[in-house]
């Protein structure tokens, strides 16, 4: 079986981009935190918590609950009087891709039984930041079995 951190990263990275709004270019994407030495808007998927319960006496199926945290970051660059819109329109546009790629794979992703969108995301902007940083975070549910 295949980590499911790698799964959820690599629905995002492959079908990046399919969605009406036009994408954002020059996204890094991650499974590491956010690095604040990159300017260029990013996505990471990091792993909050897991939860293993056995289904079958003897310990033959394990189910697995885990829940993922995908965040999408943007440095507000102000090299231009357009830096904040261009910003937040990222942030947008990020937004809505994440939640469409996660939407399009509720079921079907490789070796996992379900994924659920926990919350509708937050907004956790860092506005005092130097430079500033918009950041959208998505907590996502997946159950797996091993």
């Amino acid at each position: 079986m295949q980590d499911p951190l790698i799964t959820i990263y690599s629905a995002l990275l492959a079908q990046w981009g399919g969605g009406i709004i036009p994408p954002v270019a020059g996204i890094k994407f991650t499974t590491q935190w956010f690095d604040k030495n990159i300017t260029t808007p990013q996505i990471t998927v990091t792993e909050l918590t897991t939860l293993d319960r056995p289904l079958d006496l003897g310990y033959g199926t394990v189910r697995v609950d885990a829940v993922y945290q995908i965040d999408a970051w943007v440095t507000v660059l102000r090299e231009t009087a357009k830096g904040v819109t261009l910003a937040k329109t990222y942030k947008w546009n990020m937004r809505q891709e994440i939640k469409r790629i996660l939407k399009a794979n509720l079921t079907g992703l490789t070796d996992l039984k379900l994924l659920i969108l926990n919350d509708i995301g937050r907004p956790l902007d860092e506005p005092d930041g130097t430079p500033p940083i918009l950041r959208f975070s998505q907590l996502v549910g997946v159950i797996y079995d091993i």
